[in-house]
């Protein structure tokens, strides 16, 4: 995808906010990633893609360095993934599973924090 189209999907994502907010973890600690956060972690269509997963104490990360205590799951071209054990813990903390989710459209990395 060239640069301009990138910008051009990148502007549609942003206009068109997702409820992040209000995301919500199933039983079995899968997610789907909405479009501005794909494109934040370098997504490609139709391609699935292998992301790092930092848990830290109430909010985990997604993508970013690799570090010692790198987790890695395979997500699917459409954004579906399943957290580790440890993550899944962390944002089933929360009322009924639900957890905000922030982009940083710099860094590339995706965070999702528990909502009390």
């Amino acid at each position: 995808m060239s640069e301009k189209n990138l910008e051009k999907v990148m502007k549609l994502a942003r206009e068109r906010k997702p409820n992040l907010e209000m995301r919500r973890v199933s039983p079995k600690g899968v997610i789907s990633l909405p479009l501005g956060a794909r494109l934040a972690l370098g997504f490609v269509k139709d391609k699935s893609k292998w992301i790092t997963v930092h848990i830290l104490a109430d909010t985990i990360v997604l993508g970013g360095p690799e570090g010692l205590d790198k987790i890695r799951v395979r997500a699917t071209a459409r954004g579906l993934l399943q957290l580790p054990a440890k993550a899944h813990e962390v944002l089933n903390k929360s009322t009924k599973g639900f957890f905000k989710l922030t982009v940083d459209e710099t860094k590339k990395i995706i965070h999702l924090n528990a909502s009390h």
